[in-house]
């Protein structure tokens, strides 16, 4: 127990470390909610673009976009302190390390459930497009059809004549 105590005694020693720990922590958790926002957000999002919805597609594609800029703010309040943790790694306690690393790891996990879920978006956005070409290619050759229809001299080719200027 005395060898607890001094880990604790210096890590309290430690200029800015108690502070860095607990905004590392506090940074992490916020950015972790902010991800499962964001899918949240690709879902709706998702469904949005299937029912043809665009403009709440857009509306969502912004929101998103707020926040992502909100967890760009807490890295960029974040990394110093992080650094701070980094560099001073042996004078943090064991507890102190695994909940860090416990954190971080549910971090990159609802990240890369944000990876999963735009690639969802991102697949339904392509099966949008793909179908919206397809339609106006069909669209262009049923409007080619009606002008053959309507117009069919204009299928014919005109009769070459010539202009004598001599006489």
């Amino acid at each position: 127990m005395i060898v607890m105590n001094q880990k604790h005694t210096e890590e309290r020693a430690l200029p800015g470390k108690p502070f860095a720990y607990f905004l590392v922590q506090k940074g992490m958790e916020e950015e972790i909610e902010y991800f499962k926002d964001i899918i949240k957000i690709s879902e709706e999002q998702k469904s949005a673009l299937q029912n043809s919805n665009l403009e709440i597609a857009n509306k969502l594609i912004q929101e998103k976009q707020k926040l992502m800029e909100q967890i760009d703010r807490i890295e960029k309040r974040i990394t110093p302190a992080r650094n701070v943790l980094k560099s001073n790694m042996s004078l943090l306690s064991r507890d102190v390390i695994l909940k860090l690393r416990n954190i971080h790891g549910t971090l990159q996990s609802t990240m890369e459930d944000v990876k999963i879920k735009d690639g969802e978006t991102v697949k339904t956005v392509t099966k949008l497009k793909d179908d919206s070409y397809k339609s106006l290619i069909n669209l262009q050759n049923h409007g080619k059809i009606i002008a053959k229809n309507y117009f069919p001299q204009k299928e014919k080719t005109p009769v070459p004549y010539f202009f004598d200027k001599k006489s």
